[in-house]
């Protein structure tokens, strides 16, 4: 055929191999000990992290905006 004279030659395959494995409890254990109770721990860390950083924005807010309060009524009383 004319029109595929320049196509280069692709190879697919033609036989696929899936593998699988099957552990036993014991080593499943070991498994999630090693690797899932970790990243359990990394995730409570990150939203402990989050939820103190966020008391402590708003603590810093509440005493910039206690101390502009107190700034604003000195003022009052001086005029």
């Amino acid at each position: 055929m004319k029109g595929f004279k320049d196509l280069q030659t692709v190879i697919f395959p033609v036989f696929w191999a899936d593998e699988g494995a099957v552990i036993d409890d014991e080593n499943a254990d070991m498994y999630k000990g090693m690797v899932t109770t970790p990243l359990l721990v990394v995730d409570i860390f990150i939203y402990f992290i989050g939820i103190a950083c966020s008391i402590l924005g708003i603590i810093v807010a509440l005493i910039f905006k206690v101390k502009l309060l107190l700034e604003r009524r000195r003022a009052e009383k001086e005029d």
